[in-house]
C-alpha cells in the first residue's frame, strides 16, 4: 500500500505525528529542505544541519527515511565554444545544494543522479557516501551509467 501525502508547508512535528498514525515502513520525502524546523532563525546550513539531524532521528525511530535534495548550481555551467549548459556526470557529496558540511554529515549514504545534455535517456549513477559495517561499505564509491526508460520509470544497464 503506498499513501502520497503533501507535506508542503509541514514542520518536522507534523512529519512525526504522520509517522505515528500511519506506521510505515519506508518514507520518502521529496524536497526535504523546504521542510521546517525549530531552527527557522539560524544560518540556513545551521537550520539545514538540524533538520537532516531530525529527519536521521526520525528514521532511528519509525523506519528507513529516504530524503531527496537538490544538488548546486556547480554541477551545471555554460560551455564557452557551443554556449549551451553542460551538466556534471558523477555529482559528489559536496555539491548538494545548500550544505557543504551538514547534509552530508548526517547521511548514511548519498545518491546522486547526473545527466549529458547530448543524451537525454542516460544518467549518472554516483554513491559517495555509504556508511556501512565494514571498512569496505566506507570505502566503497559505486559509479555507474544506466539508460532512463521513462516509460517504466527504471534505470537499466546497457
Amino acid at each position: 500500500r503506498i499513501k502520497l501525502v503533501n507535506i508542503r508547508g509541514k514542520s518536522i512535528k507534523d512529519i512525526k505525528e504522520l509517522l505515528k498514525r500511519n506506521k510505515p515502513k519506508l518514507v520518502v520525502i521529496d524536497q526535504i529542505d523546504k521542510v521546517s524546523n525549530v531552527l527557522r532563525k539560524d544560518k540556513e546550513h545551521d537550520r539545514l544541519k538540524s533538520l537532516y539531524g531530525d529527519v536521521r532521528a526520525l528514521a532511528q525511530e519509525f523506519c528507513p527515511i529516504i530524503a531527496i535534495s537538490q544538488a548546486d548550481a556547480s554541477t551545471r555551467w555554460l560551455d564557452k565554444q557551443t554556449e549551451e549548459i553542460q551538466y556534471q556526470h558523477y555529482i559528489d557529496q559536496s555539491q548538494l545544494d545548500g550544505s557543504k558540511i551538514g547534509k552530508p554529515g548526517e547521511a548514511d549514504f548519498i545518491i546522486t543522479i547526473g545527466q549529458d545534455k547530448n543524451y537525454p535517456n542516460i544518467r549518472y549513477i554516483h554513491v559517495p557516501k555509504n556508511k556501512g559495517d565494514s571498512k569496505q561499505d566506507y570505502e566503497r564509491k559505486i559509479k555507474a551509467e544506466v539508460k532512463f526508460k521513462g516509460d517504466i520509470c527504471r534505470y537499466e544497464n546497457f
